[in-house]
């Protein structure tokens, strides 16, 4: 993940204690200490919620701006958000730069929430702003926050396992399979009855993004304990 590169995650001790997991799990890898590593990553992200604030802000004002062009249309809802000027644009230009306005893009959180929101539609299967109609805004928030768990997670670690590993592909091979089992693993335990406790009728504040992040990670935490 380009976003990671260089990147040098906080030296606070939950933060040592998951580069420490991380080390053990490529030191001798085992079903074990993968779930460990990942759970110390995990109460790492919920021990500091700013880490995760811009992206619940851009995932929201997204999830708001679909459900407001699905009751209102997309022109209407592009001029009441201020996006007019995505009008002007080729269809394609059009679609790429609706998933890119949501922030400025001049940081590394506002360039993970673009990846995430990105990925999000391709496993929706949303290719155009006809395919919006299809989105259900609890379908795209719980995408949207196995995305963010997984590209965070590069962001964090992508550094710190290249310096542990011999060469690159050893270090991509098991950036991959923690990332898999991070979104796999979010995605399973992150159900419809999950969400509905959190908020039976709308995830799409900022707030509530922010409730179903944590959970999300709080989720992933404890599951190593299963």
């Amino acid at each position: 993940m380009g976003t990671s590169k260089g990147y040098i995650s906080p030296s606070t001790p939950n933060w040592a204690s998951a580069k420490r997991g991380i080390s053990g799990y490529i030191s001798n890898p085992s079903e074990t200490k993968k779930k460990q590593s990942i759970a110390d990553y995990s109460k790492a992200m919920t021990a500091d919620t700013s880490l995760y604030q811009k992206a619940a802000t851009i995932f929201a004002d997204f999830g708001n701006f679909v459900s407001y062009s699905n009751h209102h249309g997309i022109e209407r809802a592009l001029s009441e958000y201020g996006k007019d000027y995505i009008k002007e644009l080729s269809t394609e230009e059009a679609f790429f730069s609706l998933v890119n306005s949501f922030s400025e893009g001049n940081t590394i959180d506002d360039v993970i929430a673009n990846g995430c929101i990105s990925e999000a539609l391709i496993v929706l299967e949303i290719n155009s702003f006809d395919d919006f109609s299809k989105i259900d805004n609890k379908a795209l928030i719980k995408e949207l926050v196995c995305q963010f768990a997984k590209q965070k997670f590069a962001q964090m670690f992508d550094k710190h396992i290249k310096n542990k590993c011999k060469n690159i592909n050893v270090a991509q091979s098991y950036l991959k399979d923690l990332q898999e089992y991070i979104y796999y693993t979010v995605k399973s335990q992150l159900t419809d009855s999950v969400l509905s406790e959190i908020n039976p009728k709308s995830i799409a504040s900022v707030e509530i993004v922010t409730r179903v992040i944590n959970k999300a990670f709080d989720l992933l935490e404890h599951y190593y304990d299963e």
